[in-house]
């Protein structure tokens, strides 16, 4: 029996359904609790992944050698710690009603989006999966007439 063919409550499958939970509350917690952890995760993660550590530090090193190796330690830390930030706002959207960010958002060129709809003509808007997507798709989703979403899925069925 394969991960994709094997029941969602299959213990095998347990762990992803305990990262889900964990993720769900987070989701609750008031924003500044949720900045806070998101630090410390990035922190922690600075300091555990060594791995992608040492390609941050290379990619900072080529892009920056005019800075001291302080200021580049503080641009990879901040980088692992933005990081962790985006995850956990993500939680937010995911989770918690986001009518009040969509009534504060602009969005630059929606009137393209709005014409080429009034012409009968279809968009192709296309992005890497960050943050500002899972922002961006309700308010595109509650613009339109017939949005349509392609994405792949997890190999994690419970994802």
């Amino acid at each position: 029996m394969t991960e994709k063919t094997r029941p969602l409550w299959h213990p095998t499958l347990w762990p992803s359904w305990l990262i889900v939970f964990i993720l769900y509350c987070l989701a609750w917690l008031p924003m500044n609790k949720k900045h806070q952890y998101a630090e410390s995760l990035g922190r922690f993660v600075y300091r555990r992944m060594k791995n992608r550590g040492k390609v941050t530090r290379q990619n900072i090193e080529l892009c920056f050698p005019e800075l001291s190796s302080d200021k580049q330690n503080e641009i990879i830390e901040g980088s692992f710690i933005s990081t962790a930030e985006g995850l956990i706002e993500m939680l937010q959207l995911w989770w918690r009603d986001v009518t009040p960010y969509l009534d504060t958002m602009t969005v630059i060129g929606k009137e393209h989006l709005l014409d080429a709809q009034n012409r009968g003509t279809g968009v192709l808007l296309i992005g890497g999966h960050f943050g500002v997507i899972d922002m961006t798709l309700p308010l595109v989703g509650t613009q339109l007439k017939r949005p349509g979403y392609m994405y792949r899925p997890n190999n994690d069925p419970v994802i």
